[in-house]
């Protein structure tokens, strides 16, 4: 199993003023799991795991639940007692197919949506660093 983590931080409130406007890439092979952690500066009443954009087929989560699954992604989210929340992103049994962007992305009720993009890029076989 795969884990990574990584900070995301605001400035003002404006999902367009990022610190860090790197988009993070993971590289893995086809049949391992991966867990992306995303750190969000603020709680967030629902919880949004997606590929590519947030519309229609493409989001593969939307939940107000701590924890949510559907077939091979699951999301589950963790409030902090510093005002933050954690966002824990998987995707079990890694095909080729995966490979792309996605977002994970909380919803605020007073503010704007926050969200991270992030690239996972699976390999054929097995991966050796």
């Amino acid at each position: 199993k795969t884990t990574f983590f990584w900070l995301l931080t605001f400035i003002n409130g404006d999902r367009d003023s990022l610190i860090d406007a790197q988009t993070n890439s993971y590289l893995t092979s086809e049949g391992e799991d991966i867990t992306v952690v995303c750190l969000f500066s603020s709680p967030g009443s629902r919880r949004l795991f997606c590929k590519e954009t947030c519309e229609g087929e493409n989001i593969l989560i939307e939940t107000d639940r701590d924890e949510d699954k559907s077939g091979r992604y699951s999301i589950k989210y963790k409030k902090l007692d510093i005002g933050s929340s954690l966002l824990y992103v998987t995707i079990t049994k890694l095909k080729q197919s995966d490979s792309g962007l996605y977002r994970c992305g909380i919803h605020e009720e007073l503010g704007p949506d926050l969200e991270e993009i992030f690239e996972i890029i699976v390999t054929e076989g097995e991966f050796v660093p």
